[in-house]
């Protein structure tokens, strides 16, 4: 008895996600009421209550399991502690792990409606980089430029990262192609960072 139990809670606790998961890439987590996902899981709201205390609950159990492949700073120090073919294989293990929440990826990134995914995204990916190059914060450019730039950086990487992931290619090499030259000090020099400067005071690559 208790087996079966057990997996009508799994199916329901299923059934619930993916009908959350399908009303945030309709309409955002704005407009999703209780209502909604228990009448898109086919349960009644008491179901819903045994697993969930309220929708931002379930978006936040979603938003940190997705949050949790994102290995930042394993991913940032690949970009600086190595080269070629062990570089690759640390991006491609990074890659992998964010393919297998592909689609709760780009429904909550997408989801202009709550931008509590992104928001903690880029603090991630900020204090990522962050920590490995401690010394930028003391540069002698000016610190809200460098503020601005890496604003730059997380909203082109994003971007990248989504075009990969909404692509019919599994093949990582494009994207890691793309993201060495955005993380090569060539775009830096063009917003003002000499590369002078950035062997002085760190990179970002």
């Amino acid at each position: 008895m208790a087996d079966k139990y057990d997996l009508r809670a799994i199916k329901s606790k299923r059934a619930i996600r993916d009908a959350f998961l399908q009303l945030l890439s309709e309409k955002g987590y704005g407009s999703v009421t209780v209502k909604d996902i228990s009448e898109r899981a086919l349960i009644n709201r008491k179901t819903f209550y045994s697993h969930y205390e309220t929708k931002e609950d379930l978006y936040n159990e979603i938003m940190q399991e997705t949050l949790d492949k994102f290995t930042a700073n394993h991913f940032i120090d690949s970009l600086h502690r190595t080269a070629g073919k062990e570089q690759n294989e640390i991006i491609i293990s990074v890659l992998d792990s964010i393919k297998s929440v592909r689609r709760e990826f780009l429904i909550l990134f997408n989801d202009d409606t709550n931008t509590a995914f992104k928001d903690s995204l880029k603090k991630k990916l900020r204090e990522a980089l962050i920590s490995k190059n401690e010394t930028l914060i003391d540069a002698q450019n000016d610190k809200q430029f460098l503020t601005l730039i890496l604003d730059v950086y997380f909203s082109v990487f994003m971007r990248v990262l989504c075009w990969w992931l909404e692509g019919e290619k599994d093949d990582p090499q494009s994207f890691i192609e793309t993201v060495l030259m955005l993380f090569s000090s060539k775009p830096l020099e063009m917003l003002g960072l000499k590369e002078e400067t950035l062997n002085e005071y760190g990179s970002l690559y």
